[in-house]
């Protein structure tokens, strides 16, 4: 990140279409934004990412790969997503093979990302593709960070709009547009993707009225992990799984067939293919196990009650939690 006030020539003033005093109300911001990114205590999402990926490559624990695919995914704007879709766009990287592939640009990884979350719900959008492919370019090195594009999606879009002018079509613009407001070369294209959507309202309301500074102040432009995750990780990496268990656990369908005099055996039957992979591949791993064309996992008694224990102990914890939490709010 750049330091300095932004310090635009003639030209490049006679190329933008803000006034000298919205100018200056873009300058305060980007200022704020680089004092505000330097004096965070968060620990940056980045680094955090980075990290669990060098732990992954030594220990090649796939829970610890789970979990981390799961958290770029969802870590900014995918928190919404439900957790079977989150664990369908997780086996969708890991079956396209992008972490085994090389890429020249970004570009080249985003439309990677875009074409294996392609029918997944939820997932499918450019802001959620973005972000993934952002995080995941992380494990391949700063050459396949953005850099030719601003990728513009929801808030970002519309603070681009509020400075650029006209309604933008594209996804995604050149950063080089950016240069004649000031945001370019000051930040690079991932920044300003944050900044624009961080301080879209800033923006909005600088088209319309007056900005003070006690506007851009009260926007929190803090996006990093907690201090105090660095002593709960293996807890936090827990809550993935179970929040996907309990999820789990309220869409099952188990009925009994008896077999014959002697054996009875268990049908789940599950609709869901996300959800059939998702017990097979997590608590049901390693075990034989039989899939009916009908898409019914038939199971022993011995391995359903493996299955169910498991379940509702994560579902139980779920409960128990969620009570705490109305209890303390009261």
């Amino acid at each position: 990140m750049k330091q300095g006030i932004i310090n635009l020539s003639i030209n490049q003033l006679s190329k933008s279409s803000l006034t000298k005093a919205q100018l200056a109300v873009v300058s305060s911001v980007v200022k704020a934004y680089i004092t505000r990114s330097k004096q965070s205590k968060a620990v940056p999402i980045s680094s955090f990412i980075v990290s669990k990926w060098t732990e992954y490559q030594i220990t090649k624990d796939p829970q610890l790969l789970r979990f981390l695919l799961a958290f770029c995914i969802r870590i900014h704007h995918g928190q919404r997503m439900p957790w079977l879709n989150t664990y369908q766009a997780v086996l969708a990287i890991e079956k396209s093979g992008i972490l085994s592939s090389n890429y020249s640009s970004f570009e080249d990884l985003y439309d990677a990302v875009k074409c294996a979350f392609k029918g997944i719900p939820f997932a499918q959008g450019n802001l959620t593709v973005y972000d993934t492919a952002r995080n995941l370019a992380l494990f391949f090195g700063n050459q396949v960070s953005p850099k030719d594009y601003v990728y513009l999606a929801a808030g970002a879009k519309e603070g681009a709009e509020a400075l650029l002018g006209p309604k933008i079509k594209d996804f995604r613009i050149k950063v080089e547009d950016f240069e004649s407001v000031g945001l370019y070369p000051a930040l690079n294209a991932e920044e300003i993707e944050d900044l624009l959507c961080v301080y879209k309202s800033v923006f909005v309301k600088m088209r319309q009225t007056n900005v003070t500074n006690k506007d851009i102040d009260d926007i929190d432009c803090c996006c990093g992990i907690p201090q105090s995750l660095k002593d709960n990780e293996d807890e936090y990496i827990a809550t993935y799984l179970k929040k996907m268990h309990a999820e789990a656990f309220n869409q099952l369908t188990v009925s009994v067939k008896q077999t014959n005099e002697t054996d009875v055996t268990f049908c789940i039957q599950v609709d869901d293919v996300v959800l059939r992979d998702y017990l097979l591949f997590t608590i049901l791993k390693g075990k034989k196990i039989t899939v009916t064309p009908k898409n019914e996992i038939i199971l022993s008694n011995e391995k359903l009650a493996l299955l169910i224990s498991v379940l509702i102990t994560y579902k139980q914890k779920e409960e128990i939690k969620k009570k705490s939490r109305e209890k303390g709010g009261k």
